[in-house]
């Protein structure tokens, strides 16, 4: 029975210690969301851009609009697409020879096997849709960054949906 005790009150010091942690990470992340779309009106007064607000903060604006229906979650996508920072710096692309994958990029919609802004911003998108999106931090890489793309950056993706095709 005493080991017990011990066990629930290790269990409810570890349940608190999460929750605390939870709490912070929150508190940061409304910081940096705030953060984020003060550079993003910024970015897009400076541009005389005009986009509409997607969900999670992200913002997208259509170039060209697609047909059929929006693309759903589990479908697959295929798509090109140029990856750049707010400066213009461009860190990823498969159309530009420079970064040697020019094949069209494949990936199931809400799987988790791309950022957050791209699960969230291509299904704002249909087949044929040349698109805008403008993924604050949180919805990127956040403050990891990744290979060629700074902390708590935001990110802007030139992409075309090619084809949608149904999942697995």
């Amino acid at each position: 029975m005493r080991y017990l005790k011990s066990l629930v009150a290790l269990f409810c010091v570890v349940l608190i210690a999460a929750a605390q942690v939870l709490a912070q990470n929150a508190v940061h992340d409304a910081a940096q969301r705030k953060i984020d779309e003060k550079k993003l009106q910024e970015y897009f007064l400076k541009n005389d851009l005009h986009p509409k607000k997607g969900p999670g903060g992200m913002y997208y604006s259509i170039t060209k609009e697609g047909t059929g229906r929006q693309i759903l979650i589990g479908e697959v996508v295929k798509m090109n697409y140029t990856g750049r920072l707010l400066d213009g710096t461009v860190f990823d692309s498969n159309t530009d020879p420079a970064f040697r994958h020019q094949e069209p990029f494949v990936t199931e919609i809400g799987a988790g096997r791309v950022i957050r802004g791209w699960d969230k911003g291509i299904q704002l998108l249909k087949k044929g849709t040349v698109a805008t999106l403008y993924i604050p931090s949180i919805m990127g890489y956040g403050e990891e960054g990744a290979a060629r793309i700074p902390a708590n950056s935001i990110l802007i993706f030139d992409v075309e949906v090619l084809d949608v095709m149904k999942g697995e």
